[in-house]
């Protein structure tokens, strides 16, 4: 089929969500139902540093398409695989809605700060969204590592890694 075609479904999709928020949210069954037959997909992923060391900031830029409701996972691995070792640093539920933290169709910007006392905290639009502290993760420094942006809707997931060294 033609992309104008998939572009135009897309987004009348968005606008009758958008619309439906106004009306019942993310419960609103209507709403479910549309969102429950899009994938999810990562059309962006930037991190601006390869090398990490204490006060600096980790600035993650993604972008999804597809579903407007899904979910976030940022985690921290020490190889390119979600396995139960790695920490997640944030797990959120993400929209359209003025106050979720993720959204669907636009980019996203996650600020993660890395301090001398090894705790890793991220934020978006100054809101704390998650963090960990790396004490005990960190098995030698420097230590090579894979940042691991995860979003699902329902069992489909799409994922991309970063690899970056903290030291």
């Amino acid at each position: 089929m033609d992309k104008r075609y998939f572009k135009w479904r897309y987004a009348l999709a968005v606008i009758l969500t958008t619309s439906l928020l106004a009306c019942g949210g993310k419960n609103d069954p209507i709403l479910k139902e549309l969102n429950s037959h899009l994938d999810i997909d990562i059309t962006g992923f930037k991190v601006n540093h390869s090398d990490l060391v204490p006060g600096q900031i980790l600035r993650i830029e993604w972008r999804a398409n597809g579903a407007f409701f899904f979910k976030v996972k940022l985690y921290l691995s020490q190889d390119q695989r979600i396995s139960t070792d790695d920490i997640i640093v944030t797990d959120k539920e993400c929209g359209l809605g003025s106050n979720d933290h993720c959204y669907a169709a636009r980019e996203v910007i996650f600020l993660c700060d890395y301090n001398s006392d090894n705790d890793f905290s991220c934020f978006h639009d100054g809101d704390f969204i998650g963090g960990a502290d790396l004490t005990h993760y960190f098995t030698e420094l420097p230590l090579k590592n894979y940042l691991i942006l995860e979003l699902c809707r329902g069992s489909h997931c799409e994922y991309r890694t970063h690899r970056f060294t903290f030291w």
